[in-house]
């Protein structure tokens, strides 16, 4: 492992690119402007191609492709969007520093230095000291770790810098977003009101780490603003015949027998050790089955009605119907967003304000 990469390891190597959207401070190369078109995209009905005289759109493609399809669109419009929003600071801050602004310079050149405190920087490595790869030098950690925190200062004020412009209509995106996929959430747990105007879906799977780490954060947002948003929780189980696949149907069948007792199987099935996915045992589907009806006794609900659903076809065919309505929608990950329809892109921290942007916008 290179030394350079020490920051990225520590502290997410959060960089300016990540505040703006993805694409952002690089130069698009010829094949990223293929697909930057996105006020062309197309609708799921709409016809995109004629393969041996049969026209298809891109519902009626396997869902596989499906997926594929929406990641695209999703991936050009970010990249396009952040790529712009980039652009459009370049040349404000060219004209405010009297540079050549139909050839700005690059934003790295445009920002004002921003420093590090040695209190920032020592509170960082003393955080992280046993993290530090073997036979780094501590100067070296402390000069790494002062970049970072520059950098993200001025990540950070470039962001304020954008949301000001935004905000006093000298900057206005006038891109629009992929046609919205619909995510089918009949019988998926919410909480919130129906007629919500702001809907938002929040995707995980019992066995993701980047799940877990975010599930206080999921939480507060959902208790902060459940009055007036409707939050939904679906399941994407990445290994369905696995233990992901065990919790994901028991939180089905948690479901069925009343809503509060599915928050709190929720609750309870993001504790079980991530190791427990790998079985010790010969019947694996029996071992896995046995750590949801654990999860199941510590959650209080009717143990046996329980394990019958755990069994049923019922239960796995909710959870391959819910794996099959997300990859369509484009999801082969998790943690993933979709706030009204449209995938978001929702950096850790950050859902709340998301939303709340969301809920700020003028209803179309």
């Amino acid at each position: 492992m290179e030394k350079g990469t020490v920051i990225g390891i520590l502290v997410g190597g959060v960089v300016l690119g990540g505040v703006l959207g993805a694409g952002t401070m690089k130069t698009l190369s010829r094949k990223d402007s293929v697909m930057l078109d996105t006020n062309s995209c197309a609708s799921a009905t709409q016809p995109l191609i004629s393969i041996e005289g049969k026209v298809y759109s891109q519902a009626d493609f396997p869902i596989a492709v499906q997926g594929d399809l929406t990641r695209l669109q999703n991936q050009a419009f970010e990249q396009m969007n952040g790529y712009l929003k980039e652009t459009a600071l370049r040349m404000i801050l060219a004209k405010e520093k009297g540079k050549d602004v139909s050839n700005p310079p690059p934003i790295t050149e445009l920002l004002d230095s921003v420093q590090a405190s040695e209190e920032e920087i020592n509170a960082i490595l003393e955080a992280q000291k046993k993290n530090l790869p073997a036979g780094m030098k501590i100067e070296e950690a402390k000069k790494q770790i002062a970049m970072y925190i520059s950098r993200q200062k001025s990540a950070g004020a470039l962001e304020q810098k954008l949301a000001q412009l935004e905000q006093d209509g000298k900057v206005k995106m006038l891109l629009n977003p992929p046609t919205a996929r619909e995510v089918n959430t009949d019988g998926q747990p919410s909480k919130g009101p129906a007629t919500a105007a702001v809907k938002v879906v929040i995707v995980t799977d019992f066995l993701c780490g980047h799940c877990r780490h975010r599930s206080e954060e999921f939480e507060q947002s959902i208790t902060e603003l459940s009055d007036k948003v409707q939050f939904t929780r679906m399941t994407f189980a990445l290994q369905p015949d696995g233990l992901s696949g065990s919790l994901a149907r028991g939180a089905f069948c948690a479901q069925k027998q009343s809503a509060d007792l599915f928050w709190k199987y929720h609750a309870k099935a993001e504790q079980v050790p991530l190791e427990a996915a790998h079985s010790v045992s010969p019947d694996a589907t029996k071992e896995f089955n046995n750590h949801a009806l654990g999860v199941a006794k510590e959650a209080g609900l009717d143990v046996n009605a329980f394990e019958q659903c755990l069994a049923s076809k019922e239960a796995r065919d909710f959870v391959k119907s819910t794996s099959d309505t997300l990859a369509a929608a484009g999801v082969d990950g998790t943690p993933i967003f979709f706030i009204n329809g449209r995938r978001m892109q929702v950096n850790p921290g950050k859902l709340s304000a998301v939303v709340k942007e969301a809920l700020a916008k003028p209803a179309k």
